[in-house]
């Protein structure tokens, strides 16, 4: 895959980005104006197919595209309606004649990967095969999202440079996947941190907790425990503004993006709490086991840290502090106080 470095003008730097007289709001203020302004000018009257539609990140971006080029044409089919797995059923989208192909239709359960290794096989590696194929027939980008889960862990931060490492068959199976478009002129890898968003659709840890703090009050339980497993949690829609900025910018290769700061299940579960005004009602304890939760079939790494370092370089890094992006998400409608 090419790693080209493209020398674009560093769309969120100000003239006066060395005078400490500028304050972080009014930076913020134009990084948004140049965002909008260029995502919009490069990615206007444009074509996306969105794999895996009415999923989790797909519909981040289906939203994104929305708000920011409203001029898009944007089809987003459901697995039933486009089976990665069967090359024959893009078909009938060829006369679509997509600008961008953005490949969100996977297995993202590692578990179920572990006790269904063919069948997730079939979807992770020959889904992602077809769907490079039928992008580089029509001419269009390809966007790969790439999960943490193909490193061990033991270099932190991880770089867009070091060697991955899965320790589980999802991150086997997600690496070979990358590995087989990566020479690919048209494509682009981004590396994610584990993600939330998508409201009733987030079947990740904010989404499940979620669900938990229901039952568990339902129930009159007055206890949850949560492991300690380090992560960097994700916001699907920071995620989705991020990569449309590197479409705009007709950057290939591999990048690596996740939230500023980390956290381990149980700082984000007590946030999770306080925001939803809970605390008072339930005690959010650690497992008596250190790692994750207590009925892994997957083997996870302890902690998995990644370093956005070609995003830094390039000046072009969206990414917020976790805490910040996970308030924001959890004050929308969708989210009731307890």
């Amino acid at each position: 895959m090419s790693n080209q470095n493209n020398c674009d003008m560093d769309l969120f730097a100000s003239s006066e980005q060395n005078n400490d007289k500028v304050s972080k709001r009014q930076k913020n203020f134009s990084n948004e104006i140049n965002f909008r302004l260029k995502v919009n000018e490069k990615l206007n009257n444009k074509t996306f197919l969105i794999t895996g539609g009415i999923g989790n990140l797909s519909s981040s971006f289906v939203s994104t595209l929305n708000e920011y080029v409203p001029n898009s044409k944007i089809v987003y089919p459901s697995k039933h309606d486009l089976n990665v797995e069967d090359f024959l059923s893009f078909e009938q989208f060829r006369s679509l004649k997509p600008d961008f192909i953005l490949h969100c239709a996977a297995k993202v359960d590692a578990d179920f990967c572990e006790r269904n290794y063919i069948k997730a096989r079939m979807n992770i590696v020959q889904g992602t095969i077809n769907t490079h194929k039928f992008s580089v027939e029509v001419g269009a980008k390809f966007f790969y999202p790439q999960s943490f889960l193909i490193f061990d862990g033991l270099e932190s931060p991880a770089t867009e440079s070091t060697k991955p490492n899965p320790l589980s068959k999802y991150g086997d199976l997600k690496l070979e996947a990358e590995s087989l478009i990566y020479y690919s002129k048209q494509a682009l890898v981004v590396r994610m941190g584990g993600f939330f968003g998508g409201e009733n659709k987030d079947k990740n840890f904010v989404g499940k907790m979620y669900k938990i703090f229901h039952s568990t009050l339902n129930n009159k339980v007055d206890k949850i425990e949560v492991g300690e497993r380090i992560w960097q949690p994700s916001y699907t829609k920071d995620l989705a503004r991020n990569t449309l900025l590197l479409l705009a910018l007709d950057k290939t290769g591999i990048y690596n993006m996740a939230s500023l700061g980390h956290a381990t299940f149980l700082e984000v579960a007590r946030t999770m709490a306080q925001v939803l005004d809970s605390t008072h009602k339930i005690k959010i304890e650690p497992f008596p086991e250190k790692l994750g939760w207590k009925h892994d079939v997957a083997t996870r790494p302890e902690a998995v840290l990644m370093s956005n370092t070609r995003l830094d370089s390039e000046g072009i890094n969206l990414q917020r502090n976790w805490k910040i992006a996970l308030t924001e998400y959890l004050n929308s409608s969708y989210f009731k106080k307890f």
